[in-house]
């Protein structure tokens, strides 16, 4: 259902899903960026950066490994630090994103 949420915009009902199921499965990389991508949408950049960092923080695993989560987390909050004006920090992130095979 919180996928379906997100394909039609409703993403205030998708952050409330993905709430649900971090509660479960709290280690769950793929919650916390679709998570992040609602709050994003909902011009939500604070909370989004906090799940991208947090995805980004988590071990990728085979099942994750196919969606470059960890890079597009880090290519995501250079464009959360670029709208914020901070260019040295967007930067780090677009660096890591790079390294990390995401362009």
């Amino acid at each position: 259902i919180s996928l379906a949420h997100v394909a039609t915009k409703q993403y205030a009902e998708a952050i409330k899903d993905y709430n649900l199921l971090l509660e479960m499965n709290p280690d769950n990389a793929k919650y916390y960026y679709n998570r992040g991508i609602s709050e994003y949408s909902l011009d939500q950049k604070d909370a989004a950066a906090d799940d991208f960092k947090k995805t980004l923080g988590m071990p990728v695993t085979p099942a994750n490994a196919p969606y470059h989560m960890d890079g597009n987390s880090a290519h995501n909050l250079s464009v959360i630090y670029k709208e914020k004006g901070d260019t040295k920090t967007a930067d780090q992130y677009e660096e890591i994103a790079k390294k990390l095979g995401v362009q």
